[in-house]
Formats: structure tokens, C-alpha cells, sequence
């Protein structure tokens, strides 16, 4: 059984919306037994937000359709120019503008407003009702995806310090086969993630594979006839040359081959995949059966 949430061709498919990611989540894990072989797939954009009002800790997050649809018209316009004006007055203060990473500067009208993001730890928290002998696959091809807690030894933070990027330029891109995958959220003085969640390590078998080391960006090309992401378009490749039955090391190794093959051959491509997991798997486990 499938479920496919697209944002294209609505009239037929069910949109990627904050809802009905969680709701496609919940029916994902809601009947699974002892022995069954899940698959989550994420292509699209993750994003860094502060984990609350007065904190330059980030939480990551994956980033629905509808992100950004409560709040007001011209919000990220109006940012951008209160954004530009901060930087100009602080000049190259850089350890002053961390500090302000998580300050309220809201256009009028936002105050109150928050995002519709996925917390990466809300993946985690609905993977804890799973027996142990349930396999799950995370594909996660987006920026700021590598899963936080999924391994008690080998644990990637579920906050960190803002990577500072700052904003990228598609203008200057135009020429690039290769563009980044990236998104730049403005930040809002509220927390986006729910405070009951269970965010231990999962007892169930989990495999993530993610496009991007924290500090990188993932990237999308044109790829035999389509705009893809390299990795999700590496993982298929190393799938199809392992006659789609795979260990994680195999296909992590030969994914990360292929970003390698793609950086020699194309500018905007600068990735490392990222495979973890859990207690209860290990690297010769076969992906996906």
C-alpha cells in the first residue's frame, strides 16, 4: 500500500500540506506489524528555525506546501527589507547578529503568526508506537535533514546553533545546471514544535538516509528528462545497479559515489548523504524489502 502527496497536478493528487504529511505519517505506522518494511520520502525543502523566542538554538524541519499560509501578505518581502536594514547597521558584527538570530522582528500583522513546519522530531515521536522488528526507511532529500536522536551512542543533536548561510541569489545562478535546494525562513518569535513528544531513541529498525550534511545544501538539476533532487536520483541509481535490494553501507557508499560523479561534472553540487541508525539495525540490513 501507497500514499502519494504531490504538489503538482492537485486536481489528482492529495497536496503536501502540514496535515496531510502527519496524517499520511499516522496511517503509515498506524497498522504495521512485526516484520513489516516502511518507507517515508521527503523531497523538498527543509529549513533551520530558532527553537524559541529568546534562543539562538535551532530546531530543523521539513517544509509543507502550505508553510507559509497564516501568515500576512508581503511577510517575507517586508522581512527581507527589515533584514537588509539590521545587517547594514550591524556591519560585519557577526557574533551580534547570532545573538539577534532569535530577536522579534516582525512585520506588522505577524506578530502571533508561526510557520506550518514538520519538526523533525515529530517523525521521530510517531516512530516510538513501532514493535522492534518493524523496519522503517527515512529518505529525507532536503536541507537540515539528518534526524536527530535516532541512535543513543551516535546521536545528531536535536538543537544546534544557526548555520548562517545567508540568503542565496538565484540571479546569479541562472547559468548553474545544478541549484541549491535551500529556503530562508525569516524568524518568528514562537515555538513550532509540540512539547509532548517522545523523542527517544526508536526501538523500532530505522535506516535514514539523508541528502545533506547539516552544514550543507542538497540540489536539484534537470535529470534525464525532469528537475529531480541528485540524491533522490542517486538513491534510485544505487537501488537499480543492486537490483533494488541493497544493504545500508552499499547504498550509502555508492550514493555518496554518485554526488562525488556529479561534483566533478557540474558547479552547485557540494553534498555528503548521511546514513544512520538505530539500535536495533545494522549496516548489512538491506534497505528497503
Amino acid at each position: 500500500q501507497m500514499r502519494v502527496l504531490v504538489d503538482q497536478d492537485a486536481k489528482s493528487r492529495e497536496m503536501p500540506t502540514r496535515n496531510a504529511i502527519l496524517d499520511a505519517l499516522d496511517w503509515l505506522v498506524s497498522g504495521a506489524q512485526s516484520g513489516d518494511s516502511l518507507l517515508f520520502a521527503f523531497a523538498g525543502y527543509g529549513a533551520q528555525h530558532a527553537r524559541s523566542k529568546h534562543t539562538d538554538q535551532c530546531e530543523s524541519y521539513l517544509v509543507p506546501c502550505d508553510y507559509g499560509d497564516d501568515l500576512p501578505p508581503g511577510f517575507f518581502n517586508d522581512h527581507l527589507v527589515m533584514d537588509s536594514d539590521r545587517d547594514a547597521a550591524l556591519g560585519g558584527d557577526a557574533a551580534q547578529k547570532a545573538r539577534l538570530y532569535g530577536e522579534t522582528m516582525c512585520p506588522p500583522g505577524a506578530e502571533g503568526r508561526q510557520y506550518r513546519l514538520i519538526s523533525l522530531l515529530e517523525i521521530l515521536d510517531r516512530l516510538q508506537r513501532l514493535p522492534p522488528t518493524v523496519k522503517v526507511t527515512l529518505l529525507l532529500d532536503a536541507c537540515h535533514s539528518v534526524v536527530p536522536n535516532v541512535h543513543p551512542q551516535h546521536v545528531a543533536p536535536p538543537m544546534y546553533s544557526p548555520i548562517k548561510r545567508g540568503r542565496v541569489d538565484y540571479s546569479k545562478l541562472r547559468n548553474y545546471i545544478a541549484r541549491p535546494r535551500f529556503l530562508y525562513l525569516p524568524t518568528l518569535p514562537v515555538r513550532h514544535t509540540p512539547k509532548t513528544l517522545v523523542t527517544d531513541p526508536p526501538r523500532c529498525r530505522v535506516y535514514a538516509l539523508s541528502a545533506c550534511q547539516l552544514f550543507e545544501y542538497c540540489s536539484e538539476m534537470p535529470i534525464e528528462g525532469t528537475v529531480q533532487g541528485a540524491f533522490t536520483w542517486g538513491f534510485i541509481k544505487a537501488l537499480a545497479a543492486n537490483q533494488f535490494r541493497c544493504n545500508v553501507t552499499t547504498t550509502h557508499r555508492v550514493i555518496v559515489n554518485i554526488m562525488k560523479d556529479l561534483k566533478q561534472h557540474f558547479k552547485g553540487i557540494d553534498q555528503t548523504p548521511v546514513a544512520q541508525i538505530s539500535q536495533t539495525a545494522t549496516m548489512t540490513d538491506v534497505v528497503i524489502e
